[in-house]
């Protein structure tokens, strides 16, 4: 694991930027999930190594897939990391923001 992870505790109020981090360090997750487990062992392996605590597998999954169904040019200003993860995918998310403004 690479040391980009100790920025994790400086970013806690940025997912965005931890699962920008994720991705660098695990690459993109497996279309089938195999090894995703095993990835973010590491990870929290890592953390704890580094005395980084409050992350749970299911947290750091969760910022890892929205940070990559959302690379940075798909993101949509003004609207919360929330709605982007919620939504799963940037076509899911411009639809229910067309129903909103509807």
């Amino acid at each position: 694991m690479h040391s980009a992870l100790s920025k994790i505790k400086e970013l806690e109020r940025f997912p965005w930027e931890i699962g920008d981090i994720l991705l660098a360090e695990c690459g993109p997750p497996a279309e089938n999930g195999a090894g995703d487990d095993t990835k973010m062992d590491e990870v929290l392996a890592e953390l704890k190594r580094l005395n980084i605590e409050g992350y749970s597998r299911h947290g750091l999954t969760k910022l890892w897939r929205t940070a990559h169904s959302f690379p940075p040019d798909k993101r949509r200003r003004g609207v919360s990391w929330e709605a982007h993860a919620a939504a799963g995918s940037p076509q899911e998310l411009e639809k229910i923001l067309q129903r909103a403004r509807g």
